[in-house]
């Protein structure tokens, strides 16, 4: 991923669509050519290879002979996998393969070494192999929108430099422990059928953490005594009767979205994170109580309460934070009966 004298449009412009740009210098480019097979002679000097939105179903086997290839993208085809012999590409920084159709992992990437970038978003893989784990180079890890049931700790041993992670919409159960990517910015987990929060080490960067949609039933209260960057949380629509009172020393947090839980309760007997910008606490159907240290969230803009069974003292602090959120142009806050004030 001029103001000078206007010029005649070129040839494809008066049907609407921009003629590609001209190749750079060992870049090959047949971007959605309505490709079914590639007949193309590649140039050993080749470093970015771009096939991506045709009809491939195969990739040929002269790829695996371009030993200076730094980038891959085969994305939106109809691949079932990659061809035998890739690991002779030992150079390679980025693998784009997401929307295809590839059900088994293909285990040769695993010996990429050079590897930062793997997008594998939206194929059919029901496993990822223990092996993937020695890529101590990745930086970007997209396995999201597949059929994954378990990840093994051991897929995760080396992968300290691995900043974001995309794992949603999956059918994960089981998940290996995450503890060695203490680089990590990002962990989208979201849609899948976990029970429990993911095993972290000191994740010091990690600024957002979505887990939303999961089967999770308790988040121990020192949970996120690890994640001192923490901005934005969403555990919405999870089985959760208790939040923890840890998140409260999230000091840079500003979205939480904990929405259609089964929550008894809010944390409070602490400062709430002044930073709050975002709070969805909606369809939590036994909140009754409202921490008054939610008031001194004065940046708030967003925040609502629909369908909690407030009693009259919390309708007093639901009042505040109305008045905090309307202060602003663009805050919106929803009460308890889902009325909407804007700001």
């Amino acid at each position: 991923m001029g103001c000078g004298a206007s010029h005649p449009p070129a040839a494809g412009k008066a049907a609407g669509k921009e003629p590609p740009p001209a190749p750079k210098p060992g870049e090959l480019v047949l971007e959605e050519q309505g490709l079914t097979e590639i007949t193309t002679e590649f140039s050993p000097d080749l470093k970015l290879v771009n096939v991506s939105k045709n009809s491939l179903k195969a990739l040929p086997a002269a790829l695996t002979s371009l030993s200076e290839l730094l980038i891959l993208d085969a994305s939106a085809n109809e691949l079932t996998g990659l061809p035998t012999g890739i690991s002779a590409c030992t150079l390679l920084e980025e693998l784009h393969l997401y929307k295809n159709e590839i059900k088994d992992f293909p285990t040769e990437i695993a010996t990429l070494q050079q590897l930062k970038l793997l997008n594998l978003f939206n194929n059919k893989l029901r496993k990822i192999p223990d092996e993937l784990g020695q890529l101590a180079n990745l930086v970007e890890v997209n396995v999201a929108a597949n059929k994954l049931m378990m990840i093994s700790d051991a897929a995760f041993t080396n992968w300290s430099s691995v900043k974001i992670l995309n794992l949603y919409d999956n059918n994960l159960v089981r998940l290996g422990s995450l503890a060695p990517l203490v680089c990590l910015h990002e962990l989208r987990l979201y849609g899948n059928n976990l029970e429990d929060m993911p095993t972290l080490g000191p994740a010091k960067e990690l600024e957002v953490l979505e887990v939303q949609k999961n089967r999770i039933s308790k988040i121990e209260d020192n949970y996120f005594e690890q994640l001192p960057a923490l901005k934005r949380l969403v555990a919405s629509d999870n089985q959760l009767t208790s939040f923890a009172s840890s998140i409260l020393k999230c000091s840079l947090l500003e979205q939480l979205q904990i929405q259609n839980n089964k929550l008894l309760s809010l944390p409070g007997g602490a400062p709430w994170p002044t930073s709050l910008l975002t709070l969805f606490v909606q369809d939590n159907t036994s909140i009754t109580h409202l921490p008054k240290e939610l008031t001194g969230c004065s940046s708030l803009r967003r925040c609502n309460l629909t369908n909690l069974p407030l009693g009259n003292e919390a309708s007093v602090t639901a009042e505040e934070l109305k008045s905090i959120c309307t202060s602003k142009k663009g805050g919106v806050f929803w009460d308890e009966h889902g009325i909407k004030a804007a700001g």
